[in-house]
């Protein structure tokens, strides 16, 4: 399920979301607490198990959700509602998998993202998961998420290259 507004439209229905929904400035601030706190507890093991824990539930609710739609979101990727949950647990899986160090910038793109997602979920789980509703309340998130992974993953693909490139 995909729309494909202009860049303009789409950054208007973004910035209604803060405007229109007081959950997501909660989401928001949040979510930069949990940055500052990752920053002061990065090599806190307490807090590792936790961040593991948070996407590991995040998962589950991407899961429980869209589990039938999840490959079928192939037309209009970008723009596609199913791709973005889908792409979502990708970065859940890559950021539990490959992401140990502390990096300022992947971190970044992490919260980002995370404010994203769970707003995409609580917009689901509040429009009592009616899809179209759904789409249309979280386009701007869809958009700039999908295009967020996409930085994520070829920062990381770079990263890796030069890691490798160094090591020869």
């Amino acid at each position: 399920m995909y729309l494909n507004y202009s860049v303009f439209e789409t950054f208007k229905m973004f910035i209604s979301c803060f405007t229109d929904h007081m959950m997501m400035w909660i989401i928001l601030i949040s979510m930069i607490i949990l940055e500052f706190i990752m920053f002061i507890n990065r090599d806190n093991k307490i807090f590792k198990i936790l961040m593991i824990v948070i996407k590991i539930i995040l998962l589950f609710l991407i899961i429980y959700f869209y589990h039938s739609y999840l490959f079928s979101g192939f037309k209009y990727f970008m723009h596609n509602m199913y791709f973005y949950f889908l792409n979502s647990i990708i970065f859940l899986m890559v950021s539990l998998i490959l992401i140990k160090k502390y990096d300022k910038f992947i971190n970044i793109i992490y919260v980002i993202g995370l404010v994203f997602l769970i707003y995409s979920l609580f917009m689901t789980h509040y429009l009592n998961n009616i899809h179209l509703i759904i789409l249309v309340n979280i386009y701007p998130m869809v958009v700039y998420g999908n295009y967020l992974y996409l930085c994520l993953y070829l920062y990381l693909i770079i990263k890796c290259i030069r890691k490798l490139l160094t090591n020869k």
